[in-house]
């Protein structure tokens, strides 16, 4: 056995025929063997790969690797279950796992350029696979700043010279519409934190950069605004090498002038919902020095700007105070705000103006602050007004972050929506006190008692206001999960109105059992789900106030993944895609997974609002596992037709139901 010729490198050679060697013995190994070959040979690989030559050298390996066995028994056996978007997470584990990651993709690179076959893959299901791997992780490959970049810069260095080899060896121009969809569709779910399209927009002008025949494609006509959004988002903008010259400019041009760049900014800000700091600056002269014109700067429609003109000196104040820099993707949720007409409820004026001097606390002072970005002398009490702001324009914008704090970021959706006084108290609460207090059942329960707000690590990616208020919801809600575990019921029955208030309803239904291991009584609890909100079955159809539910989430073969909280917004016709489909928000700020059986929420195209994810009323029902409704408003169950029952009754067995006993 010995290492193909052009291979000079005396330890690229050394590292080849050892790899080789482990994976001959592999092969031919007992059973109780096999994982200390396995291991032998990714210890191997880890010290090839730091080598120049190592990624072609490793590619010439991946076949004797497969045809070893190397993927047997393991969660990348078959390559038809592989997930692009679970590369990334490989990546940032360490160790030795980056490394079954390069060989993986490396297997079915291998299948593209025919030196593997597979029955489980074509050439052309591998090619879109790799894209879609480059799509996900063009921040990486390109080394865009981003907080978690930071976190994990040891890790992703594997992962960054894994990619920028694989990606010569893709088509850039099939790559580049898999990218120009990813940064449509998710600024099109307008989340509040922007960093991340910010970041793939950056990668992919340097991917443009390297290969300009791409500004020839439909695709980049698409991204142009993101593009400017940006990088400038005027002419004006554009001749500036720094943002701060463009505050120099601005402050010479004539009003007709002013009033072009203001245009320009707004209509910008509606198509991408992103701010900038061009924005920032512009709108901060234009508060000085021509107010009239910061309508046309936020983009607002005449309703908002109604609303502007009422309210001015408090919008004015606020964007002195707290559009800054740092805080650049507060412009779009200020126009949202505006056009939601908040400031005529007096208890939201009221809140803002006592927050503008609430004493925050230094733990609270501290986590925002660490969000600071320029030396703008942004102030903690600034940063909460500015997250405010944008939580209330975009209450479906909320996200929560790396962590699983669906059932927080739930809470300050569904509050945001209909109870913002309620937010803005609960708000001033934490950042003066560090607490915050739940009456349940009769016994107030304060937050600070059930965790030590130093010992917990904060999600960098979160909102501010999710930043300050989410260790708090989370504490609450184990903590009445925990009171209400032996009633004999799912908990939810009672939680979900503990902590969302008075816009749930008291009806509940849930398919698990109290010890989560048994489906019951299925059939009644889709039928009720018919009766309660589908428009042909139900009394009353349309939703008051979102409902929170409960989704089993699922991978792209309907595997179980875990449970999830989400709130259905609305029930709707919509005739255009299929019939009737349910809207709801999903506090992932992704809302395009696949979850098997045909079953993909899209939040474009089927008449979805911004932020929301949708999707046919039965394919949501056959992922459903608790909701709540009115009872006095149930309709008629027993005429939904045996064939729709049936079909979601089928769907969820053969997918999430796998995983339980079903009685």
């Amino acid at each position: 056995m010995s290492s193909p010729e052009k291979i000079e490198n005396e330890t690229s050679r050394i590292l080849y025929d050892k790899i080789l060697q482990a994976a001959k013995d592999l092969q031919s190994a007992s059973p109780l063997e096999k994982d200390t070959f396995k291991e032998r040979i990714l210890q191997f690989v880890r010290e090839l790969d730091k080598t120049p030559e190592g990624f072609q050298y490793l590619l010439r390996l991946a076949p004797k690797i497969t045809e070893a066995g190397f993927f047997e028994g393991g969660g990348w056996e078959r390559v038809d279950k592989l997930l692009p978007e679970l590369v990334r997470g490989t990546f940032l584990a360490g160790a030795l796992y980056p490394y079954v990651e390069i060989l993986s993709n490396l297997r079915v690179l291998c299948i593209v350029n025919s030196k593997i076959s597979s029955h489980h893959m074509t050439k052309e299901e591998a090619e879109t696979f790799l894209i879609e791997v480059l799509a996900h992780n063009m921040d990486i490959l390109f080394d865009t700043v981003t907080e978690e970049n930071r976190v994990y810069e040891n890790q992703l260095k594997v992962a960054r010279r894994f990619l920028s080899n694989l990606v010569e060896s893709i088509d850039s121009d099939d790559l580049f519409v898999e990218y120009s969809k990813e940064v449509v569709e998710l600024a099109h779910q307008r989340p509040i934190v922007t960093d991340h399209i910010s970041a793939l927009v950056e990668s992919g002008q340097e991917l443009v950069d390297k290969n300009p025949k791409l500004k020839n494609q439909k695709s980049y006509q698409s991204l142009f605004p993101f593009f400017k959004s940006v990088f400038g988002p005027t002419p004006l903008s554009k001749e500036c090498e720094h943002p701060l010259d463009y505050r120099k400019l601005i402050k010479k041009l004539s009003p007709q002038e002013l009033e072009k760049e203001a245009l320009n900014v707004g209509a910008l800000l509606r198509e991408t919902g992103l701010g900038n700091i061009w924005g920032v600056i512009l709108i901060r002269h234009l508060v000085r020095h021509q107010p009239e014109m910061v309508a046309l700067c936020l983009g607002l429609n005449e309703s908002g700007q109604a609303h502007l003109n009422e309210h001015k000196e408090m919008v004015y104040n606020i964007i002195k105070m707290a559009i800054r820099p740092s805080t650049s993707n507060t412009l779009y949720g200020l126009t949202c705000f505006l056009e939601r007409h908040l400031f005529s409820q007096a208890s939201v004026l009221n809140g803002f103006k006592k927050l503008v001097e609430v004493s925050v606390t230094e733990t609270v002072a501290q986590r925002l602050l660490k969000r600071r970005k320029y030396n703008d002398s942004i102030t903690p009490n600034a940063f909460i007004i500015s997250g405010l702001i944008s939580v209330l324009g975009q209450p479906l914008g909320i996200g929560q972050g790396k962590n699983p704090t669906c059932q927080a970021a739930r809470a300050l959706s569904l509050w945001s929506q209909y109870n913002p006084g309620y937010l803005i108290d609960t708000l001033s609460t934490v950042a003066r006190n560090d607490v915050v207090q739940i009456n349940f059942e009769g016994a107030l329960l304060n937050s600070s008692d059930y965790f030590d707000i130093h010992q917990i690590s904060f999600d960098p990616d979160l909102d501010p206001v999710s930043l300050i208020i989410t260790p708090h919801l989370n504490a609450l809600y184990g903590e009445i999960l925990r009171r209400c575990q032996l009633r004999g019921e799912d908990p939810h029955k009672w939680v979900n109105p503990a902590l969302y208030g008075r816009m749930v309803n008291f009806g509940f239904e849930s398919v698990l059992d109290i010890t989560q291991k048994y489906v019951r009584d299925f059939e009644n609890f889709v039928r009720r789900f018919y009766s309660t909100h589908h428009p042909d079955y139900a009394e009353e159809s349309s939703l008051v106030y979102a409902n929170p539910v409960g989704i089993f989430i699922t991978n792209s073969h309907g595997s179980l993944i875990g449970l999830h909280a989400v709130s259905i917004q609305r029930v709707a016709i919509h005739p255009e895609s299929d019939g009737v489909r349910v809207y709801f928000f999903n506090p992932n700020n992704e809302g395009r997974q696949n979850w098997g059986q045909g079953i993909k929420p899209t939040v474009h195209g089927n008449g979805e609002k911004m932020g929301e994810s949708s999707l046919p009323f039965e394919h949501f029902a056959a992922r459903l596992y608790a909701y709540h409704y009115n009872p006095f408003e149930e309709g008629d169950g027993f005429a939904v037709p045996n064939s729709l029952v049936n079909e979601v009754i089928a769907l969820a067995k053969s997918s999430w139901g796998t995983s339980y006993h079903w009685i």
